[in-house]
């Protein structure tokens, strides 16, 4: 018989599977549809659209800060995820300019600190050493964190998203690792 251990390694390899096997039958069908021609350039108004489409009367809420020099992996596989369970993503951050990744690639906020008035279910912080730093330093980013941290049901972070959380004050009282 397997310890409980034992069993939640099972279930965990088993949920990732399947998720890898979810995303990927849900591109074939746009696999299937492509066309040799090459998308137009993304522009911030696409983002304003995609979010103007979500019902937000419907599904989880999910505010995920976004910043200079976090990581973009630690923000697009949870938004992956969520999207995939039709949750309504929110990219925050103080505005609505551009921001380089750790990859140097730009991506722009659906919201800004002052715009998002609503109570997140999740609040994710993904990581990235220097921008975190540089986020733990910032009285404005802590200062939305904690508030949307004391709101939200869920808090989490990818990473050293986690020294975010921490400089927030939001970790006090739990272990984290």
């Amino acid at each position: 018989m397997q310890n409980d251990r034992e069993k939640f390694s099972t279930y965990r390899r088993s949920l990732l599977i399947n998720i890898a096997a979810l995303s990927t039958l849900t591109t074939l069908p746009a696999l299937a549809n492509s066309t040799s021609q090459i998308n137009p350039p993304y522009t911030p108004q696409d983002s304003a659209i995609f979010s103007k489409r979500k019902n937000h009367a419907v599904g989880q809420h999910i505010a995920i800060l976004i910043y200079p020099q976090m990581v973009m992996l630690d923000m697009i596989g949870p938004q992956m995820v969520f999207n995939e369970a039709e949750c309504n993503i929110d990219l925050i951050w103080k505005d609505r300019a551009p921001i380089a990744t750790d990859l140097g690639i730009p991506i722009t906020a659906t919201c800004t600190f002052d715009e998002y008035a609503i109570a997140p279910d999740v609040l994710l912080i993904p990581g990235g050493l220097m921008g975190g730093i540089a986020c733990m330093n910032d009285p404005q980013v802590l200062d939305f964190v904690q508030k949307k941290g004391a709101q939200a049901s869920w808090v989490t972070s990818v990473c050293t998203g986690s020294l975010i959380l921490a400089a927030a004050g939001l970790l006090k009282g739990y272990q984290a690792t």
